[in-house]
């Protein structure tokens, strides 16, 4: 395609998005400020490596942000200065406030900036996506995130809130799914703790009950300390039932078929096609701010045990 790629960030999410960008026709450039690792990388998948994230800015037309979500502001802020068209991995940020300076620096620069919500382009949600349209009126949902815990000593920084934005790191692929097929929510009652991963000073479990614009009722319920994994959903609509068991769909009882495909090379080509086209993503910087405030309201309604009303700036 002749895009010329930064990718920011040579952990495994970045390190993935790196080959699947080589394999689609980028030029491929990469910074990481674990040096030794990012020649490493850079070596192995034949990156060009930047010394720095200055001239990495100065080599490509675009840039992955594939860094720790405490480090996402000033990583975007600075691509916004020089003109460049972003991929954000989630979650956006840490806070709502971050999150409403990014969407400002956007607004300003005019790039075009993406969100990494790749659950919107697994074959599964795209074909829920697609019966949601023929269920008439939500009237409930529910959703699982449920997972086992994180391997120990694998990112340090995930220990921390103010470094990871706590569970939301995780939960924030099943709000996005929530508001990009459910509706957008607008309340939000919060219940959880820390039951297990004392080293964390986040909650490992936590339950969400929340009222959509349209008066839909969803059911969230995520955890970091199972012994399997589950993202099984259901949908009730006026005139039909979506449900989701492991990688089977189903519409009324009947197992309906679904693509197959890869969804992050399926996100990549799709971020490319947008910075060649110059149209804006359907999956952008507000979908990663109104994400944040939801959480933000989740943790307010835990902290004061009580419904909390969700409101956007954006």
């Amino acid at each position: 395609m002749g895009i010329k790629v930064g990718v920011v960030g040579l952990g495994a999410v970045g390190r993935n998005h790196a080959k699947i960008l080589k394999s689609l026709g980028a030029e491929v450039a990469a910074y990481d400020v674990r040096v030794d690792a990012a020649r490493q990388v850079s070596s192995e998948l034949e990156l060009e490596y930047c010394s720095s994230l200055d001239a990495l800015l100065r080599r490509v037309d675009a840039v992955y942000v594939c860094t720790p979500p405490f480090t996402h502001r000033e990583v975007i802020e600075r691509a916004c200065e020089e003109g460049k068209h972003i991929f954000c991995e989630k979650p956006l940020c840490v806070t709502v406030e971050e999150a409403e300076s990014i969407v400002g620096y956007v607004r300003k620069s005019g790039v075009l900036f993406m969100m990494g919500f790749v659950l919107r382009f697994f074959p599964v949600y795209s074909r829920v996506k697609e019966l949601s349209e023929k269920i008439g009126r939500i009237i409930n949902a529910w959703f699982f995130d449920v997972r086992p815990p994180y391997v120990r000593g694998v990112g340090g920084w995930r220990t921390k809130r103010r470094l990871n934005a706590g569970l939301f790191e995780q939960t924030v692929h099943e709000i996005d799914v929530i508001r990009w097929i459910v509706g957008e929510p607008v309340s939000v009652y919060c219940m959880g703790g820390r039951y297990a991963i004392m080293d964390f000073d986040y909650e490992d479990n936590m339950v969400y009950a929340m009222r959509t614009r349209e008066n839909a009722l969803v059911t969230l319920i995520s955890s970091i300390t199972a012994r399997a994994s589950s993202r099984d959903l259901g949908i009730v609509g006026s005139e039909g039932t979506i449900l989701v068991r492991g990688s089977e769909v189903y519409f009324n009882e009947s197992r309906v078929e679904c693509g197959q495909w890869n969804p992050y090379e399926k996100e990549d080509e799709y971020f490319l096609k947008c910075v060649e086209k110059g149209e804006k993503p359907f999956v952008n910087e507000v979908d990663g701010y109104r994400a944040q405030v939801v959480n933000e309201a989740s943790l307010k309604s835990l902290e004061e045990g009580r419904e909390v009303v969700v409101e956007y700036k954006y």
